[in-house]
């Protein structure tokens, strides 16, 4: 089995905007996605924003923030542990399924249809919902989609 550091350098080429664990940059409190490092569908999710969609920000896992760090972007480990968490460029923190809307608004292909369909009560209704059984069920899924490869992190380990 790999080793966390080696999981961790390997996925640090695979997703551009990975910031590292022991970053010597500053952390940027804009245009950053939060991530449990420990799901490798979370980890995948993230790959596949920036590799496929072309979604460009900055992202770490929690793990690899301390709580003060956390708290200085609005956010805490509790939160980043329930749903991913995107701070975007003014600064403010969504999560869930909201986190994942403001993603793809910033993104010049699927910003306007995802504004244009985020006026339509019923369907955030249903993909708040939808993204709240999709964590709920992330280790499940993980397993069944054979993305637990992709977690960076192994169980317990964290910067706090």
């Amino acid at each position: 089995m790999k080793s966390t550091a080696h999981r961790a350098r390997q996925q640090s080429a695979a997703i551009p905007g990975l910031l590292g664990a022991r970053r010597t940059e500053p952390l940027p409190r804009r245009n950053l996605v939060i991530f449990d490092g420990t799901c490798g569908f979370c980890t995948w999710s993230v790959m596949l924003l920036d590799r496929q969609l072309g979604v460009r920000v900055a992202s770490i896992p929690a793990q690899w923030l301390t709580d003060a760090e956390l708290v200085g972007l609005g956010t805490s480990r509790a939160a980043c542990a329930e749903a991913v968490v995107f701070v975007d460029a003014s600064g403010v923190p969504s999560s869930g399924a909201d986190a994942v809307n403001a993603l793809l608004r910033a993104h010049p292909l699927f910003g306007a249809p995802v504004a244009l369909a985020l006026r339509v009560p019923a369907l955030l209704r249903f993909e708040r919902s939808w993204y709240r059984w999709i964590a709920r069920h992330r280790v499940a899924i993980s397993r069944l989609l054979r993305t637990r490869r992709y977690a960076l992190i192994g169980e317990g380990d964290s910067a706090s």
